[in-house]
């Protein structure tokens, strides 16, 4: 099997090297963490320093004796060198009962620098804090993305063609090996029986697999629909299942815990608070639907959306459903696409928003709603107008710019829901936003000019419009 650097990951246990912490590295089975963990050797041994690597593989037939904590501590502790840097790395460390006893021992004496691997529900995100007495850092291993795809095949043209098989293949690299696609989903199904069967079913004792196995299934076939425990269990009682909505709700957590799905909470971008009814969920890999589920309905409109909410993860995005107002926005990662816009936070600080987007910098601070701030930066809009103070207009500067094509007009007026987001009070009083547009065109007929101010706006403005022309961000 050809093997390929993961740099992304690699790059985060390197960061990670030397620090205290416990480092986890968590993933679905077969998503290649123990080849990481071998990346991570091959790097170590290529530093000039004296390091003591001790690698211990709980699934090698020469570990066998080390599947009891006692045993597995006492061979750690006579592994350790000293006047050497002592490293080390246990792979699939779940299959020794109580590993978290010797762990939290090697720890505690500060001889180690330690990393380990797990398959997917043994070591959980949520459980990690209360496993270990130490702090833990994880690393989340997902498939192969489609970059790393084309860099396994090394291809280089024809991308269409390319994504094209992606989508079906999917990221699993283990798939790779196989010459067709029926044995590529031989080797998925097979992944997938593992993780239902000795990882869920007997990790938490569930009785009735059938109905664990079809709400897994009919979660692969809504991949990208907003479901909740109780639609999932309403249309389980048509198929004349007794399933509650309880045992629904801990059937898709133990498949979360697996990293077979991921949740996308919805997210009032509005109210600014999560919604508890309804999330999307979307599968780890692609290939997972097709080959337990079939290929007679290909729905390539969800496995894109899949495959791109993947992405973002991938990216380390914070992937939720937007909802505004009676819309439902797929994907929304404001924190990180107005970092990228203007270097703010999720809730970016007027004051240096106002600096770029050509406003004074004594417009007060507040929290702004990345919906709306999208908005007024698609619109040309002057955001951040009150009956205290006096800001730069945007009209004032984009006639100078050329910067009209981008909404002249809307800049002076903007759209309801702008105005309300500005104006709170017009979500009760509607009728008021009549006087609120004459006061924004008082204000820009009665603005002085200021000429050392104008050309710093002036200049902020093309870089608004940079923006707005790199990232497409006009309306069509």
């Amino acid at each position: 099997m050809q093997l390929i650097v993961r740099k992304k990951y690699l790059d985060e246990l390197i960061e990670l090297y030397g620090t205290p912490d416990i480092k986890v590295i968590t993933g679905i089975r077969r998503s290649g963490k123990s080849v990481l963990l071998q990346e991570f050797i091959t790097y170590l041994k290529s530093l000039n320093e004296q390091i003591n690597i001790v690698m211990i593989n709980l699934q090698e037939l020469e570990f066998d004796y080390l599947l009891e904590y006692h045993a597995l501590h006492k061979y750690i502790m006579g592994q350790y060198k000293e006047e050497m840097t002592n490293v080390l790395l246990i792979d699939e460390v779940q299959m020794c009962p109580q590993f978290e006893l010797a762990i939290n021992s090697i720890y505690a004496k500060g001889i180690y620098d330690i990393y380990i691997t797990g398959s997917n529900a043994f070591l959980l995100s949520s459980d990690l804090a209360t496993l270990f007495t130490g702090r833990t850092m994880e690393i989340k291993v997902y498939p192969f993305s489609f970059k790393e795809y084309l860099t396994y095949y090394k291809i280089t043209d024809r991308y269409d063609d390319a994504f094209d098989k992606y989508v079906k293949t999917g990221g699993m690299p283990g798939a790779y090996v196989y010459k067709t696609e029926d044995r590529q989903y031989d080797y998925v199904r097979d992944i997938y029986s593992t993780i239902l069967i000795r990882d869920l079913v007997e990790k938490y004792k569930i009785r009735n697999k059938l109905e664990f196995t079809n709400i897994s299934e009919f979660m692969m076939d809504n991949i990208g629909n907003l479901l909740s425990p109780n639609n999932i269990c309403e249309t389980l009682k048509n198929d004349q299942s007794e399933i509650t909505r309880k045992t629904v709700s801990k059937y898709i957590g133990y498949l979360e815990n697996a990293f077979l799905f991921y949740e996308a909470k919805r997210y009032d971008l509005k109210g600014k608070k999560y919604l508890t009814n309804n999330s999307k969920y979307y599968l780890c890999d692609s290939s997972f639907r097709y080959a337990v589920n079939g290929t007679r309905n290909m729905d390539y409109g969800r496995v894109y959306e899949n495959i791109v909410y993947l992405e973002l993860r991938r990216r380390d995005y914070e992937v939720y459903v937007g909802k505004l107002y009676k819309k439902e926005i797929d994907f929304s990662s404001a924190e990180k696409v107005f970092s990228e816009f203007i270097g703010g936070a999720f809730y970016a600080d007027t004051v240096e928003l106002m600096k770029l987007l050509g406003g004074e910098e004594n417009t007060p601070s507040k929290q702004l709603d990345p919906s709306t701030l999208c908005e007024d930066l698609i619109n040309g809009g002057a955001f951040g107008l009150d009956d205290k103070e006096i800001t730069y207009a945007s009209t004032f500067i984009f006639s100078k710019t050329g910067g009209s094509r981008f909404g002249l007009l809307r800049s002076v007026f903007p759209s309801y829901d702008l105005m309300s987001a500005m104006h709170p009070e017009l979500y009760d009083k509607p009728w008021k936003l009549p006087s609120l547009y004459c006061k924004r065109i008082v204000r820009y007929v009665g603005h002085k000019r200021d000429p050392e101010l104008e050309r710093d706006a002036v200049k902020k403005a093309k870089e608004r419009i940079k923006l707005i022309t790199d990232y497409d961000l006009k309306k069509k």
